[in-house]
């Protein structure tokens, strides 16, 4: 059966979650992983990243992390690299393309661009001699949870997936959760409210057909003199023409039928306080995913304090902590399915 947990908040519970995480944070602090700068290359793209170890001479796991979307220099990633390193994994951090030391442009990437970069990164780890190449998988978080399936259908060898905080939605239903928010926030409502959203509708429609464009331009410049378009501002990300295609898959991507594909273990942790996703949607869709995939090995946990990147504190920033239930949930999932012995 799929796993499928709304974690309690107990006091037993929080008690035992929070020595996990001490106890972890603890080995973590006291033995820091060695780390090495490496290089790799999708086609024309350099991509540079950090090779985080333990001290040990024997082939151990591997694990690829891939980031959320905009900027996204490998540095965001360090905490969570630390954590699966302490139990027993290599852990790869890179630059996104355009971020960082890393060359390209995540602006004009597609999904299948930003899939490729994690493939590269994926095939640089299994080839290095202290690795067990059967034991690779990847991490990812926010926007890596549309690339994560994508990878999986492209790699069946994949030896597991942990997914934080993205996915299960489509990136359409997240993009509207994202501007009625602002829309919220703003206070815009009425017919200012319906004539942002038919905007919005028309934008998308762009998206997905590249027709109406000229429409669609007439409308924004209609709209810019309304104090409501402020909340919107389509300008900021309106891609060329030329570029839409590459774009295309935020308003068509469906992450459904690449999930029923995964049958590796499959760990999906989200966030109760994320307001960033629709999480009981998000979750209901990773669950009935693995389920009709036939995937007896995926777990979803909805976390009550966690929030965007399982962090706590309502905000998804480094100087937020990591959600102690998160950690307990990683280091259970990478014990019985990765560090495991094959006859344990």
């Amino acid at each position: 059966m799929i796993s499928y947990h709304v974690v309690s908040r107990t006091v037993r519970q929080l008690g035992a979650a929070a020595a996990i995480s001490l106890s972890l944070n603890s080995a973590v602090a006291g033995d820091q992983p060695k780390t090495e700068t490496i290089h790799f290359a999708n086609g024309d793209v350099d991509l540079v990243g950090t090779l985080f170890e333990s001290a040990t001479t024997v082939r151990h796991p591997g694990v690829v992390l891939i980031n959320g979307s905009g900027n996204a220099p490998r540095e965001q990633l360090r905490e969570y690299a630390e954590h699966l390193c302490s139990l027993g994994l290599a852990a790869l951090t890179y630059d996104k393309r355009g971020s960082g030391e890393s060359s390209g442009d995540w602006t004009t990437a597609s999904l299948n661009d930003l899939a490729d970069d994690a493939a590269s990164a994926i095939a640089y780890l299994k080839k290095l001699p202290q690795i067990d190449p059967n034991r690779v998988g990847v991490w990812g978080v926010s926007q890596a949870g549309w690339i994560i399936p994508v990878l999986a259908a492209r790699s069946p060898d994949l030896a597991f997936a942990i997914v934080v905080t993205g996915g299960g939605a489509t990136p359409r239903e997240v993009e509207m959760l994202s501007y009625q928010n602002t829309l919220d926030d703003a206070q815009v409502t009425g017919q200012d409210r319906q004539n942002a959203i038919s905007l919005l509708d028309r934008y998308f429609a762009w998206l997905e057909t590249g027709q109406g464009r000229a429409e669609l331009l007439k409308m924004i410049e209609e709209a810019r003199s309304q104090e409501w378009y402020s909340a919107i501002s389509l300008d900021r990300i309106l891609p060329s023409q030329e570029l839409r295609p590459k774009w295309e898959w935020v308003a068509t991507f469906d992450p459904v039928p690449l999930i029923k594909q995964m049958k590796m273990p499959v760990l999906v942790v989200l966030g109760a306080k994320d307001k960033m996703l629709q999480v009981d949607l998000s979750a209901q869709r990773w669950r009935q995913g693995l389920i009709d995939g036939g995937n007896q090995k995926g777990k979803v946990l909805v976390v009550p304090d966690a929030g965007h990147a399982a962090r706590v504190g309502g905000t998804h920033s480094m100087d937020s902590p990591l959600s102690p239930e998160y950690l307990a949930a990683v280091s259970a999932f990478v014990r019985e399915h990765v560090t495991a012995k094959p006859d344990g």
